[in-house]
């Protein structure tokens, strides 16, 4: 019997990530999660749309952090004002969402910090997608309809909060090749391309036939 694993997929904005994830799961028949999945996920906990798109892979306070990584000081959130301690609540959420999809079996994962909150409990290939600024412009002006200028001016801020949530969360740096098992280049490759080259990186480590 192969054993479960975990794909998760880092990306730069517009680079096609999430697309070479849902491909790639479909590939294994194996369950998919990107942002929606995993808001509906959390949204069960009670959370609203509009208040996981404001917090969405974005970093929160010192003191946020510290409470999240020692949950012993909860008691003492309660003088700090009402939006840290829900923006607390979603991290933890969060946090057990991801545990508990991966507890399921083996799955793709896009986003989150996945790779860094499962990599020690976990048969996790981590996978970071970049390609080429002008693509990235290119693809996020179709999909979005949007001016050249406003793709380029979304992809720099998606790109910063995706860094900045991140790296706050740990010693890892976001997009840094060490960090990841596999790193891909879909302008290079082109979709089709990366989803082989994941799926024979999982046959090398024993994982699929």
């Amino acid at each position: 019997m192969k054993k479960e694993f975990i794909v998760t997929i880092g990306r730069s904005f517009g680079s096609r990530g999430a697309e070479i994830g849902r491909k790639v799961a479909e590939k294994l028949n194996i369950p998919f999660y990107d942002k929606e999945i995993l808001e509906e996920q959390v949204k069960k906990s009670g959370f609203t749309s509009e208040y996981l798109s404001s917090f969405d892979e974005k970093r929160t306070s010192s003191l946020l952090y510290s409470i999240f990584m020692n949950p012993e000081s909860i008691m003492l959130q309660s003088g700090y004002g009402s939006a840290q301690p829900m923006d607390l609540a979603i991290q933890k959420v969060q946090f057990q969402t991801i545990h508990d999809i991966a507890a399921k079996g083996s799955c793709v994962i896009v986003g989150r910090r996945a790779d860094q909150i499962l990599k020690s409990n976990h048969n996790v290939v981590s996978v970071f997608i970049t390609a080429a600024d002008e693509d990235r412009i290119n693809h996020v002006m179709e999909r979005d309809s949007l001016s050249y200028k406003d793709a380029e001016n979304k992809i720099k801020r998606m790109d910063r909060s995706r860094r900045s949530y991140y790296n706050y969360y740990g010693d890892s740096q976001w997009g840094e090749a060490s960090n990841y098992d596999i790193c891909l280049n879909s302008s290079v490759f082109g979709v089709n391309a990366c989803v082989d080259l994941i799926v024979q990186g999982l046959r090398a480590k024993g994982f699929t036939e």
